[in-house]
């Protein structure tokens, strides 16, 4: 990367100024072509499995759009992280120590985040397998709703109130899936 940035430096942009612009620039060219292209992988192959899918399983549309958000979402942080590495090169700031320093902190977070990588796990299981998919009604734990969202960390369910609850994805166990009240119809007695 070291590399890279003399080579902007010293042939592209003549200022140190105009050398980060143009790794500002080349920096979002580069996350919208990614993003475009996922986009239109997403796209043919939701398209593709259109053709083949049986739709009796529910929701693989759904699923496949959720693997590819989390894919957009991963790159795009990489690609901007790698952009302000480039940026503080071209400034003349060596980034070993900053890269050394990143490493080490993510190293001693993820020993203390233990947690969090649980409901990142569980929250992937559900997404791939379809264990748990939204507009479901469910109950997990004492909350009985209809799941609105299931997220890397937590689990989104609304009850029959409007009350929106936050489950933690390692704390979810049991799940008691499409709930469905009996209605007793009755006899009506006419006069």
């Amino acid at each position: 990367m070291d590399y890279l940035a003399r080579l902007i430096h010293d042939l592209v942009v003549p200022t140190v100024l105009g050398g980060v612009i143009f790794v500002a620039l080349f920096t979002a060219i580069v996350h919208a072509l990614v993003k475009r292209v996922v986009t239109n992988v997403q796209d043919k192959l939701l398209k593709k499995i259109a053709k083949h899918v049986d739709y009796s399983r529910p929701r693989v549309d759904e699923r496949i759009l959720t693997i590819f958000r989390l894919f957009k979402h991963i790159t795009s942080i990489l690609i901007w992280a790698v952009g302000i590495l480039m940026a503080f090169a071209v400034l003349g700031i060596d980034i070993t120590p900053i890269v050394t320093g990143l490493g080490l902190a993510g190293f001693s977070l993820s020993l203390g985040m233990r947690d969090v990588v649980r409901d990142i796990v569980s929250g992937l299981s559900f997404i791939l397998t379809g264990t748990l998919l939204t507009g479901e009604s469910v109950k997990i734990k004492d909350v009985e709703g209809t799941v609105e969202l299931i997220g890397l960390r937590h689990v989104y369910i609304r009850d029959k109130e409007g009350k929106l609850h936050l489950i933690s994805n390692r704390d979810i166990n049991h799940i008691v899936k499409n709930i469905v009240k009996k209605v007793d119809a009755g006899t009506s007695k006419s006069k």
